[in-house]
């Protein structure tokens, strides 16, 4: 049995993983009220626009929003909302800007995962994990696909230019 303030979240995380059916209906459920919310709000400024998706902002509420109703009210854990966000970018996989159903739905079920191997880890192997966006500003992606993104980047202290590939 896992120790520490941690161990309360492993029966949740594994019941939200292991009912996949129920996983799923709760993300559509959530992302159609997002969409709502979000339709009425760009209906207000922009009558004529469309919106396919969620931006990064309102798919990181969405996702949480999810992982609550699913019992695992504090998803965000160690690594706090800046790396949930930049995790969802990774699951944009047609480079729109926005995430659709299906991409929120992946990034969800991956976050459980994340919070679920940090819980099961041995504490040898809990490495801490690095947040590329602290020393990098994230450019437009360059290419994607099954093993992982290719972003474009600068250092911010350098200036210099990278690619950054973050796996799924």
């Amino acid at each position: 049995a896992a120790a520490g303030p941690l161990a309360p979240r492993g029966p949740r995380l594994e019941e939200a993983l292991r009912n996949r059916p129920r996983l799923e209906a709760t993300m559509a459920a959530v992302f159609e009220e997002y969409m709502k919310a979000g339709r009425s709000v760009l209906a207000r400024a922009l009558p004529f626009c469309e919106s396919s998706g969620l931006s990064y902002e309102a798919a990181v509420g969405a996702v949480v929003s999810a992982a609550a109703r699913l019992g695992v009210p504090d998803l965000c854990g160690a690594q706090g909302l800046p790396g949930l966000r930049q995790m969802l970018q990774r699951f944009d996989e047609d480079g729109s800007c926005t995430m659709n159903r299906g991409e929120t739905a992946k990034a969800l079920v991956y976050a459980l995962r994340v919070q679920r191997d940090e819980l099961h880890a041995p504490p040898l192997l809990q490495l801490p994990r690095k947040q590329p966006e602290e020393s990098y500003e994230l450019g437009q992606i360059v290419g994607s696909g099954a093993q992982g993104s290719v972003y474009l980047a600068r250092h911010r202290g350098t200036g210099q230019e990278r690619v950054l590939k973050f796996l799924p």
